[in-house]
Parts: structure tokens; sequence; C-alpha cells
């Protein structure tokens, strides 16, 4: 919201949310935060109306396990049908959805770009964010609604969650190496594409600012494609920094994948997250996907971080660490306090710090502490 706000391009702001909070003015621009279910077509309509001009959706169920699957299409394809419907009554000026790049599921050609057509889907979440894409792309189509679709590889970033719920995503696995329960490695050399939190705010701000005709009936794929990293080179990076082992054993792929059979099924048993969703397990088995994110970087005019990854993971887990050693307020409180991303004005700043020591890092380290971003959904009001 900052990043809109400092652009000087928006009178008021609408950030929409499960629930409320308030918000203080920045740079003189009202926050509005605007509590809301996204299947209530009269709030959504309501929240969209007046002269919007941009709607940016980060609403969405972003969750490896769900005891209810149905939850999925729910919220991730009704939830948005209502949401873009409500905009098209509105004439909402331009609409920004979110999307995940493993929504074009395993293409038949890797590596694929935003023209490619969709492949098979691993996981649940998955397929039901490719349903609302496809369904926001038909209304593109045949109601002429302004749609640009933004898909992310995978975020690193301040706001995302680290408890149980989150099993499968970065914040989590970082929560269950810290208590050392990740004894093995599975699929230790598939390398995925990761973004940067910041990166993926310049591009939502480029999709908003832009002309429109560089940015409406666009789909951006939004990662740097030249930086991957293995999940074996992310684990020695962090237990480097935390000083404690790094899993040498590997577990069969087809071995895991009975094991997370068994517990997923437990999980319905007893209604808590299982370790290791047979969708996250069902998708290494897949292997990797390889996208092309040219596109974003020629037309966004995206810069993506270079080189920051194995840095910054490795920054993140030793400033985790550190704070651990306190045991102030237990290992669960602290591990839900510290984000998953630490900010540092810069890659060299972040080197020399950890040259230092423990000192030097506590001198500069900016820690922001955030929510589920994929419960949010926010519009910007132009003037």
């Amino acid at each position: 919201m900052e990043a809109v706000v400092a652009s000087g391009r928006f009178s008021e702001v609408r950030c929409v949310a499960r629930t409320t909070t308030e918000l203080p003015d920045v740079a003189g621009v009202k926050i509005k935060f605007i509590p809301l279910n996204l299947l209530n077509e009269v709030a959504v309509l309501k929240a969209v109306a007046g002269g919007v001009d941009v709607v940016v959706n980060c609403a969405g169920i972003y969750r490896w396990w769900l005891k209810n699957p149905a939850e999925y299409s729910r919220v991730n394809v009704d939830g948005l049908n209502t949401l873009l419907l409500a905009c098209i009554e509105a004439k909402v000026g331009r609409v920004i959805n979110i999307s995940t790049a493993m929504a074009y599921g395993y293409p038949a050609a890797m590596p694929f770009n935003e023209a490619s057509q969709p492949g098979k889907h691993a996981s649940e979440y998955t397929r039901s964010k490719h349903l609302g894409d496809e369904l926001a792309k038909k209304l593109a189509d045949e109601r002429g609604l302004p749609l640009c679709t933004l898909f992310l590889g995978c975020v690193l970033g301040a706001g995302d969650v680290m408890d149980e719920s989150g099993s499968g995503r970065p914040a989590s696995v970082c929560n269950q190496f810290l208590e050392g329960n990740v004894p093995v490695l599975v699929a230790p050399d598939t390398k995925y594409i990761y973004v940067h939190i910041n990166d993926v705010t310049a591009a939502i701000l480029a999709a908003c600012t832009q002309p429109e005709e560089n940015i409406v009936g666009h789909r951006f794929l939004i990662g740097n494609h030249r930086d991957q990293l293995t999940t074996r080179e992310l684990f020695e990076e962090m237990a480097k920094i935390a000083k404690i082992p790094c899993p040498k054993a590997t577990l069969n792929i087809v071995v895991a994948f009975v094991y997370a059979i068994l517990v997923t099924w437990l999980a319905y048993v007893t209604g808590h997250p299982p370790q290791a969703p047979l969708d996250v397990l069902r998708t290494a088995l897949w292997g990797p996907i390889n996208y092309d994110c040219t596109k974003s970087e020629e037309v966004l005019n995206i810069q993506y971080t270079p080189g920051f990854f194995k840095r910054l993971a490795a920054f993140i887990f030793q400033f985790a660490y550190l704070s651990m050693k306190t045991r102030d307020t237990g290992f669960a409180q602290l591990m839900s306090q510290v984000v998953p991303l630490v900010a540092v004005e810069s890659s060299q700043q972040m080197m020399t710090a950890m040259e230092m020591g423990d000192e030097a890092l506590g001198g500069i380290v900016d820690v922001a502490v955030g929510t589920d971003v994929g419960a949010a959904g926010g519009e910007a009001v132009g003037e």
C-alpha cells in the first residue's frame, strides 16, 4: 500500500480484508480499511464502487492441504467471480489479478511463457488458481473486463505465516527446520524460481500505473528465472548460518510419497495439517516447473534482485537462530513473530553484517511483522 501511495497517482487507497484495524495515513493519503467477506456480493460491489481506477486482487487460499478441499474453489474461483463481476458492474478502470506461476501446471514444453497452454496440475491449490485465471480470462474476452494477471514465482518476503497451517510454504519449512523436524531431504536437486517480495511490489505498482496498452489484456510471469536455487542449496545455506546440521540423507521420492499419503489421511481424521501434505510430495514427484519471465522485465521494467537468494536465506536464518537463543518467550511464540524475510538496504550491507558478526547484524536488521497476505485484497482510487 505504501508503494501505491508513494507513486503519487492515487488520492485514496482502500484495503479490503477479513478483519478490521486502524491504519495511519501515508504521505497525506487516506487508507480506508474495509472488513469484507469476498463471497458477500453486496459488500464487494460497495467496496469497488465510486470511481475506482484500479483493483489489485491478492485474495485467495494458499495452502497445500485443507480438511475441506471444496474451500479452494469456493474462494479461489467463486470468490474471484464475485469480485470480478462487481468490478464489471462498477466500471473499474483496471483489475490486477494475482496468481501463481504454478497455475500453468506442467505444460508440454518448458521453459514455458505467458502464451503457453497450461498442463496438468499436481495440487488442488494450483488447479483452483488455474480455474480462477480461466474464469477471469473468459470475463475479459466476453464482457470486457480490463484484466491483467501477474503469475508469481516462489515469493520470499515478510508477511507469510510460519505455523503448521502453512505446511509446504517457505516460512513453514523455516520453522520445521529450526525445530529439527527436517531429518531428511526429498528431491534435493529440484530447482525453484524465487522472487523477492520487493520485486513483487514493483511489478504490482507497474501494473497499476503503466499505460493501459502495456497492461490490460496481458499476462506476466514474475520471478528471477536466471537465479534458481535447489532445495539442497537452500538447506545448506540455512544450516551453515544457524550452526545446526544440514540433513545429509535423502529420502526416496516414492517412499516419501507413500508416507505423505499416510499422514495426509491421518490429517483428515485429526483435523491437524500434515507435515508432508500429499500435494507437496506429488509436486516434488512430478519435478520442477521452468518458465521465462523476460516479458515482465521488458514491459514492466522489472530489475529482479540479483543473486540474493542464498545470502538472504542465510541472513533470515542467522537472525532467527540468534533470536531463538534467548528463549525469552518460548520457541513457538518467537517463531510466530520472526518473519521469513529480513530486509536490509543492500546485498553488500547484508554480506558485511554477516562477516562482522552478531553485533553488526543486530544494528541493521529491520524486521517487519506481517499477516497472511493471501487473505487480503485491495484497490486504489484515482484522483
